[in-house]
């Protein structure tokens, strides 16, 4: 099987370029069978070096098959086809926020500040940003829960980062439709994100839209500490989540306002249903930005 993966279409002075990359026999089988010398339980959370899950996979009966992009449905059957990607710029948000962690943030008048791209050019970072990728990553996953689908994975390491500070969520690999379902429980244990997942989903494997403004409030954190990874150095162990419904939390970085972070652990609420929804994670962030500072 010869898998073709195309790497975006960069439209830069009205020029389109494609990158082809063909794939090596040796990428292929890391694909299916994931990364030998990955172990889950150590340093932080890989999932593209797990192996290839058969529960995973996307029909070709769910696909839209354009002929001009993804090539004809027999082609994809026979496993040919050209993916086609948004280029993003600056790569994943935790990388990207990182890359600014040792900058010094003086105290903002305002938690939401102009966001110019005179900023962006000078390699400046206003702390006021964090605020906007909070709300934008809201708005999207608040559109995926009118469509009744979690996400499921949801990281500043899934989240991408373009000019004018745009950010836009993406691996949407565990994924589903919730349908008639209020969640969504896994049939198999799998490695997953755990330092991410809702006290339901540690206990019970459960996910929905609720799992995933848990997941949010990680997201968050993670936005609000420069790229730190939760509850590093902590490995997985049932005990987890006995100190999760006792009440155990990650703590107030330091960039976070008191309101901000009483936001998060509204969001790590025990009860899924005493749990803001994405509506009201949208509308939060957009009152920070008609310069509302909410208790």
């Amino acid at each position: 099987m010869i898998l073709i993966i195309v790497a975006i279409l960069l439209r830069k002075l009205n020029n389109l370029t494609a990158a082809v990359i063909t794939l090596t026999k040796e990428e292929v089988e890391e694909f299916y069978f994931g990364d030998r010398n990955y172990d889950v339980l150590v340093g932080n959370f890989q999932p593209e070096k797990l192996p290839y899950k058969e529960d995973l996979k996307i029909l070709i009966k769910d696909l839209e098959i354009n002929d001009t992009v993804l090539g004809s449905a027999e082609d994809v059957a026979k496993g040919k086809c050209l993916a086609v990607f948004e280029l993003s710029p600056f790569g994943n948000l935790k990388n990207y926020l990182k890359k600014y962690s040792a900058q010094h943030f003086d105290e903002p008048k305002n938690v939401y500040l102009d966001l110019g791209d005179e900023l962006e050019l000078q390699g400046t970072l206003q702390v006021g940003v964090l605020a906007y990728f909070c709300k934008q990553i809201a708005q999207g996953m608040e559109y995926m829960a009118q469509k009744n689908v979690f996400h499921g994975d949801l990281a500043t390491r899934n989240v991408l980062v373009f000019r004018k500070y745009v950010v836009k969520i993406t691996d949407f690999g565990m994924s589903r439709k919730l349908y008639d379902y209020a969640a969504y429980t896994k049939k198999k244990q799998v490695p997953l994100p755990w330092a991410w997942m809702a006290l339901e989903s540690l206990r019970f494997m459960k996910f929905s839209t609720e799992t995933d403004v848990w997941s949010f409030a990680v997201t968050m954190w993670e936005i609000y500490s420069m790229g730190q990874t939760p509850y590093a150095g902590t490995v997985w162990t049932t005990v987890f989540a006995d100190q999760v419904e006792a009440g155990q939390r990650l703590t107030k970085p330091k960039l976070a306002p008191d309101f901000i972070y009483n936001f998060m652990l509204a969001c790590w609420e025990n009860n899924p249903q005493s749990r803001p929804t994405f509506a009201k994670c949208t509308e939060f962030f957009s009152s920070l930005e008609a310069g509302a500072q909410p208790n």
